[in-house]
């Protein structure tokens, strides 16, 4: 089983207004953008209350960069300086609005981690060496997005940004898992 990513039957559209409307007054030198969990299409909402699962108070909409100026190393959204000690960091539910681009997983065979903690909530792991591809995600979505394996942004020559949205929960990989029987 692909533990990567893990395809949603979420026929809904996310949103209660078209993406390209909200990436008006974009924050400068910024990748992403906190939103009010009041725009989501109210649909969305009941599908997950009728799990038992509490959506955060925003969801994130992502302006990535395919082509930075510097390359970026696969990362791991949490802390892996300790395998004792994992602090994981919750899982999202997530949507691409920008096609031929993909999100690319790694195996950590061999792969260093280096801790990058920029604050509470806002804290990854990057990974050097890091060079084996192990899955793919190149589709619209919903995607059950697995935070704690390496990946990166990355799309056609042609294409220099991706438009994506993670909708939050206080849910890790595993226990959204459970709860969507899936």
């Amino acid at each position: 089983m692909n533990e990567c990513y893990i395809e949603l039957s979420i026929p809904f559209y996310p949103l209660i207004k078209p993406v390209e409307e909200f990436l008006d007054n974009w924050p400068e030198n910024r990748m992403d953008k906190l939103i009010d969990i009041s725009y989501i299409n109210p649909i969305v909402v009941e599908y997950f209350n009728s799990y038992e699962i509490k959506i955060r108070e925003n969801f994130i909409l992502w302006k990535w960069i395919t082509k930075p100026k510097y390359p970026r190393l696969p990362h791991t959204d949490g802390d892996w300086r300790s395998v004792d000690t994992i602090r994981k960091r919750t899982c999202g539910i997530n949507w691409n609005f920008t096609p031929r681009t993909r999100v690319e997983f790694y195996s950590k065979d061999g792969a260093t981690p280096a801790f990058d903690d920029r604050g509470t909530y806002d804290f990854s792991t990057n990974w050097k060496n890091c060079n084996q591809i192990v899955a793919t995600w190149n589709t619209p979505g919903p995607v059950l997005f697995n935070p704690q394996i390496p990946h990166d942004i990355k799309s056609d020559d042609d294409i220099t940004q991706r438009i994506s949205l993670t909708l939050r929960f206080y849910e890790t990989f595993e226990s959204m898992k459970e709860k969507l029987n899936v």
